[in-house]
């Protein structure tokens, strides 16, 4: 996804999470939860130490390959190297995951989870489902498609 997509996504998605709230004390927990949870997520992706590691090891890469040539990764004298540039930035994807995606996904598992308020609430939540696919999230347990059901059926009555 380009810059200026990923940015407008950012906006509507928190934009339209953030017009669902005001209306059920549960639902607001989980959305502002939700909120925290992907905003803390996108900002150690984009300037964080996920980001810094990131970029450290692509400069990294840069250099190896300016030392040994396009194939630095199998040259033998490169190999030490590499191997501590893929353990570090391996720790630090392992560092993002625990502190960020994984509280991320349980957030997001959360709210799926919580009745909707309103209609707006049940079509963000319909929408959250389809953009995050979390439907093929082997932790959430319960069919999305029931639950955006019960939601609008509940809402109807």
């Amino acid at each position: 996804m380009s810059a200026i997509s990923q940015t407008t996504y950012n906006l509507a998605l928190t934009a339209q999470a953030a017009s669902t709230m005001g209306v059920d004390a549960k639902w607001d927990a989980a959305v502002a939860n939700y909120l925290r949870a992907y905003s803390l997520m996108q900002a150690d992706d984009e300037y964080g130490a996920h980001n810094k590691a990131h970029n450290a090891s692509l400069m990294h890469r840069f250099e190896l390959e300016g030392q040994f040539g396009k194939g630095w990764r199998h040259h033998p004298g490169a190999s030490e190297e590499v191997t501590r540039m893929d353990a570090d930035l391996a720790v630090a994807r392992e560092a993002h995951n625990q502190a960020y995606i994984a509280p991320y996904w349980k957030a997001l598992r959360d709210l799926v989870a919580t009745p909707s308020p309103s209609i707006v609430a049940a079509t963000f939540k319909s929408l959250l489902i389809t953009a995050e696919e979390i439907y093929n999230d082997s932790a959430m347990i319960a069919d999305c498609m029931t639950i955006v059901a019960e939601d609008f059926a509940r809402l109807a009555a």
